[in-house]
């Protein structure tokens, strides 16, 4: 049932933005479990010991959950969670033992993506054997910022499961890390891509943040989701020695500039933050469905202040 849904969510998703232009917000989310990691309050493994009585598809009910094992937080031994309803709320199946990822609520916090049954999700997400719960005691270990980038930048090179789209897309959000990357580790990098046989799609874009030398030879090389989006934004890229947020903050609500030029300044002005302010693909691919949940003057504000006092600026449903 869940592979079912699972495949559904994802079609479904597709073609609204693709083809009925509704808008990203209604889209499943998607994000890395590590970006979950981060995020969630209480990252848990345990087993759903009572039934949806007072749920079904119209209506949230409550869950019980026996905590068996606990990889972050201190959670009582029992929790509390809350089903939610949707195409793409979690499973929440009784009976099943999963790992969840929390918030303080007892909220599932990425929705679908947040509840891994650990009989059954791993082919479901075509990641192989992976061990997402050493994995993530690995990640939670990482002693610095360091160890979790050579962490993710050793897994961009397995492929024999998923982890190089889960750990290329925490790291292209994450430009604390990518500010740490130096000569050695951008070439490892450049192996991981030359070497990858299923064309990866956000390993690229961790070279594009980056401005690798080797980039140029990459695109040429083949064909890349948001190729298009890319030669643009390098095209319109004038920032690249700018450390003034304050006239990136301008270049992004300047009536005549183009997407791209917006896009390369909040780029720029994200690395000098050394965090992110919005989803990278969510502004850098320029789909006009994607781009109406963009709000730029806010983004321009979040850029010019420092981080302690910065407004909130998040994508739609990326919260939890």
């Amino acid at each position: 049932m869940m592979l079912v849904r699972y495949c559904i969510a994802v079609g479904i998703a597709a073609l609204t933005l693709m083809w009925l232009g509704q808008s990203a917000a209604a889209a499943c989310q998607s994000a890395s479990r590590f970006e979950l990691f981060d995020r969630a309050h209480y990252v848990v493994v345990g087993t759903i010991t009572t039934p949806l009585a007072k749920r079904n598809y119209r209506r949230r009910g409550q869950v019980t959950l026996a905590v068996q094992q606990v990889l972050k937080g201190k959670p009582p031994s029992t929790l509390k969670v809350r089903a939610d309803v949707g195409l793409c709320a979690a499973e929440l199946s009784p009976g099943a033992t999963a790992l969840l990822f929390l918030n303080g609520l007892g909220e599932v916090v990425g929705e679908m993506e947040g509840y891994l049954e650990l009989d059954l999700a791993e082919h479901v997400r075509h990641e192989g054997s992976t061990n997402w719960i050493a994995l993530l005691t690995q990640w939670r270990d990482a002693s610095d910022d360091l160890a979790k980038l050579d962490l993710l930048i050793e897994l961009l090179a397995d492929e024999s499961t998923g982890l190089p789209r889960q750990a290329s897309d925490y790291l292209t959000n994450a430009p604390r890390l990518l500010n740490l990357i130096d000569a050695p580790r951008r070439k490892q990098i450049v192996n991981a891509i030359v070497d990858d046989k299923w064309m990866p799609n956000y390993t690229i874009l961790v070279l594009t943040r980056l401005r690798a030398p080797e980039l140029v030879g990459l695109l040429n090389a083949r064909h890349w989701n948001y190729v298009d989006d890319i030669r643009d934004l390098l095209a319109a890229d004038v920032f690249a020695a700018e450390t003034d947020r304050r006239v990136l903050a301008r270049a992004m609500v300047l009536p005549t500039a183009s997407s791209a030029t917006r896009a390369a300044a909040l780029d720029r002005c994200e690395m000098l933050r050394g965090e992110s302010l919005y989803p990278y693909v969510g502004y850098l691919y320029r789909n006009s469905f994607f781009a109406s949940e963009v709000d730029w003057a806010k983004l321009a504000k979040a850029c010019a202040h420092d981080a302690a006092t910065q407004p909130s600026a998040g994508p739609p449903g990326r919260g939890g």
